[in-house]
């Protein structure tokens, strides 16, 4: 799909979803060259003023079915793509999309697109400004329900960070009230842990289902995915939110009509951003920015240095009742073996229990006395 800037509604759409390398002998070069005939036409139509002077926007929806239909290679789509971006304007934009699946046909392929030098060094076919070279940009989104949030607090204990300001902003604008005092407060820092527990939780793809797919998942039953396209299963009693902050408390359960957005940008100059956006259905069934507040999450631990090394471990120091219930249930050596168990209380074996057990040392005939220390002062 290629379409012009918002000013206009130029919309040029290229459907390949019924081609296949089998019968029709579909190719990238055919791709590229009806991709390249659309994009001359767009340019002509520039010129001759029907649309005004603007970027192009060129979406393909589906890098896996592409790579599928053609049965190209990995290497062959790799270099495909900088060459579309050659055929367009300054400050135009290309948006490919790919199944976060690591078992799809472009698993491999969407590591190599994450970096920003894979479009450094092009030179555009119908570039004429004049100006520096170009910037790029490389923003990678990526779509999880509120369920994967709700499976790493529980179980790493890590809440997802709150909206920054610029996020706040935007929220409130689309919802249309006012920026309140509260709302701008700049949030906390976030904790860089929370960002390698999910992106090493993404990788394991659609609810962690590598092995059998009959497995209920690595998040059980907390998984209720949400995509995108899932909006008509709303209602609009689910799809109603109309305020611009909401708070981690309330996205606990089932949360259906909010998506969270896994952003991470990255510049020609080395600069990265990740950011984690809210977002949710309105009564339109469009997705709309949300402001997320997780400050009532925050527990306000004691000020010593014990707590504060507490803090920094790399892992979750937190008990569970089952936790306890299995370790209370631990069979520990108290008990003397000779004895007759009959006589001997079965309680008092558990951990825990207090009772009157003693311990009982017998020497063997390999235990040599220590003629130093022979341990006359030690009373068993």
């Amino acid at each position: 799909m290629v379409y012009h800037s918002k000013s206009t509604n130029v919309v040029h759409v290229l459907d390949y979803h019924l081609a296949s390398a089998q019968y029709d002998k579909s190719s990238l070069v055919s791709f590229e060259c009806e991709i390249r005939t659309t994009l001359d036409k767009c340019t002509y139509l520039q010129l001759m003023a029907v649309t005004q002077n603007g970027p192009i926007t060129m979406i393909i929806d589906s890098l896996d079915a592409m790579l599928d239909a053609t049965q190209c290679s990995v290497r062959e789509a790799y270099t495909f793509l900088p060459r579309i971006l050659n055929l367009m304007p300054r400050y135009s934009r290309l948006v490919v999309g790919v199944d976060s699946d690591p078992s799809a046909s472009a698993s491999a392929l969407a590591a190599a697109l994450h970096s920003p030098q894979t479009w450094a060094s092009h030179d555009p076919v119908h570039d004429a400004l004049p100006g520096p070279p170009w910037s790029h940009a490389t923003v990678w989104v990526r779509v999880h329900p509120p369920a994967l949030l709700q499976h790493i607090h529980k179980t790493y204990g890590l809440v997802p960070p709150s909206s920054n300001e610029a996020t706040r902003r935007a929220s409130f604008e689309e919802a249309g009230q006012p920026l309140s005092t509260d709302a701008s407060a700049s949030p906390s820092a976030p904790d860089m842990r929370f960002w390698t527990v999910l992106h090493n939780c993404t990788r394991r793809g659609p609810l962690g289902l590598l092995d059998a797919p009959s497995s209920t998942g690595w998040w059980g039953s907390m998984a209720q995915p949400l995509c995108l396209h899932s909006a008509d299963l709303l209602d609009r009693e689910e799809a109603r939110c109309s305020q611009p902050v909401v708070s981690w408390a309330s996205l606990q359960g089932e949360a259906r009509s909010y998506v969270f957005l896994e952003i991470h940008a990255s510049l020609s100059s080395g600069k990265k951003l990740s950011e984690l956006t809210l977002c949710a259905f309105d009564a339109s069934k469009r997705l709309r920015i949300k402001s997320l507040d997780t400050t009532e999450e925050v527990i306000a631990l004691p000020d010593s240095q014990h707590s504060s090394m507490v803090q920094q471990l790399p892992f979750n120091l937190q008990e569970t009742a089952q936790q306890r219930e299995r370790r209370d249930q631990v069979p520990l050596p108290y008990a003397y073996q000779l004895q007759n168990q009959s006589t001997f209380p079965t309680a008092s074996a558990w951990r825990g229990s207090t009772g009157q057990t003693s311990i009982f040392f017998e020497p063997e005939r390999e235990d040599d006395e220590d003629e130093e220390d022979p341990d006359d002062d030690l009373d068993l």
